[in-house]
C-alpha cells in the first residue's frame, strides 16, 4: 500500500509541470498532485508546455524535477515536447500518459529513453506510485549541473556548454564546426567585446587559420542564423554576446 507521507516527504520540495489537453482530467490529475508537489504548473496543449518549461527555467535557473505529459495534443505533441525538452535537459524526468492505441507513439518514445509510462484512464494510486519511483532517483546535485552547463542567452534562446549547442524554444539551431568554436570564445568573453584579432588567435589555438576576411563572413552568417540582437558587431572593435531580460 501506497505511503502517502513519504511520498509527500519525497515531493514536497519538488516542481511538476503537467501537460494535458482534457480539461476534466487535467483537474482531476492537478488537484491530487498539488497535495504532494511544491508547485504544479499545468498546460493544456505541448505548445503552451514549452513555453512554461523554459519559462520556469529562466526565472528559477533550472527545469522542472518531473514533467508529466500526454501523447496526443493540439499544437505541439507530446513526443514533439519530449525532443524538445531534452534538448534544454537531456537528464529530465518525464512521464508519458498513453492510450492503449498508441503503441506506435510509445516505441518512439521508448527510443528516446522514456521508461515511465502511466495508461489511461489514469488510477490515481498507480500514477503517485510512478511519481514515488521516479522521485527517488532525482539527483540533488542536478540544479547545479544546470546552472554549470546551460547559458541562458534569452527567454528563448539557451546555449549548452557540455554538448555545445545552441536552442530555440527548444529546437536546434545548426552550427557548423566554425561557428561552434567562436560560440565557445563568446560564451567564455561574455559581455565583452571580442576582436578579429582575438578571435584569429583563438582559431590557432584549435590549428585553424583564418583571415579577417573570412571571420567577417562567418559572423554574418552566424548573427543571421541567431533570432535577436543576442551577437552584436561594434563598429571598428568587434563582437559581443549579451544576455537579454
Amino acid at each position: 500500500m501506497l505511503n502517502f507521507e513519504a511520498l509527500y516527504q519525497q515531493t514536497k520540495n519538488l516542481n511538476l509541470l503537467f501537460v494535458e489537453d482534457y480539461l476534466p482530467l487535467r483537474e482531476k490529475i492537478v488537484e491530487i498532485l498539488e497535495d504532494f508537489f511544491h508547485n504544479v504548473t499545468q498546460a493544456s496543449n505541448g505548445e503552451e508546455g514549452l513555453q512554461l518549461y523554459l519559462e520556469f527555467e529562466k526565472e528559477h535557473n533550472k527545469t522542472f524535477d518531473i514533467v508529466i505529459t500526454d501523447i496526443r495534443m493540439p499544437l505541439r505533441d507530446g513526443i514533439s515536447l519530449t525532443k524538445a525538452i531534452q534538448k534544454i535537459d537531456k537528464d529530465q524526468i518525464i512521464i508519458v500518459l498513453s492510450a492503449h492505441q498508441e503503441s506506435d507513439y510509445l516505441l518512439e518514445l521508448i527510443n528516446l529513453g522514456i521508461a515511465q509510462f502511466i495508461p489511461k484512464p489514469i488510477e490515481p494510486e498507480k500514477l503517485l506510485n510512478v511519481i514515488q519511483e521516479v522521485s527517488k532517483k532525482i539527483k540533488r546535485q542536478k540544479p547545479e549541473s544546470i546552472n554549470t552547463n546551460t547559458v541562458i542567452l534569452n527567454q528563448d534562446l539557451r546555449w549548452n556548454k557540455e554538448l555545445r549547442s545552441l536552442t530555440y524554444e527548444g529546437d536546434n539551431i545548426e552550427l557548423t564546426k566554425y561557428e561552434i568554436i567562436v560560440m565557445r570564445l563568446l560564451i567564455e568573453k561574455i559581455e565583452y567585446v571580442c576582436s578579429t584579432d582575438v578571435i584569429m588567435q583563438y582559431f590557432l589555438y584549435e590549428e585553424i587559420e583564418l583571415t579577417h576576411e573570412s571571420i567577417r563572413n562567418m559572423m554574418s552568417r552566424l548573427r543571421k542564423k541567431i533570432p535577436g540582437d543576442v551577437i552584436s558587431n561594434i563598429y571598428a572593435l568587434g563582437y559581443k554576446i549579451s544576455q537579454q531580460g
